[in-house]
């Protein structure tokens, strides 16, 4: 996957990159929404050269879309059946607690997503590498 993107902010390890918010966004956590909501902001690897208003284009594994897919929409609905299932089999069980179960079971991925997300910032590893830089800002 590609995106074309602007460089908003520098930092020690990387650059933030202001993109526009697609239909196709659907939380695959390789960027977060913008303060306004009206875009995306995408972590990259620093390179050499870049400054704040320079146009690139980010590029994306396909394996990590199909997998981030998975984990977001698929993965959820298989653990919310077991856990409601599970709660099923508990006797004397009402369906509201095994609901609940379901729901905490679906809970997990996001969990797990939330909290390798927070690692991989510490750790400076980003989902979006910088495949070109197409417009460099001209300086005054």
């Amino acid at each position: 996957m590609e995106e074309t993107g602007t460089i908003i902010k520098l930092t020690g390890q990387g650059a933030d990159v202001l993109l526009k918010r697609e239909l196709s966004c659907g939380g695959c956590n390789h960027c977060h929404s913008s303060e306004d909501g009206t875009g995306m902001i995408a972590e990259v690897d620093l390179i050499h050269g870049l400054s704040i208003g320079d146009k690139v284009i980010l590029e994306s594994k396909q394996v990590k879309q199909v997998t981030a897919g998975f984990i977001i929409f698929i993965l959820p609905l298989i653990l919310f059946i077991i856990g409601f299932l599970s709660g099923r089999l508990i006797p004397g069980n009402s369906e509201f607690i095994s609901f609940l179960l379901g729901l905490a079971f679906a809970v997990i991925p996001y969990t797990v997503i939330y909290f390798s997300r927070k690692m991989k910032e510490k750790k400076g590893n980003f989902d979006f590498v910088i495949k070109e830089i197409l417009q460099k800002k001209k300086l005054p």
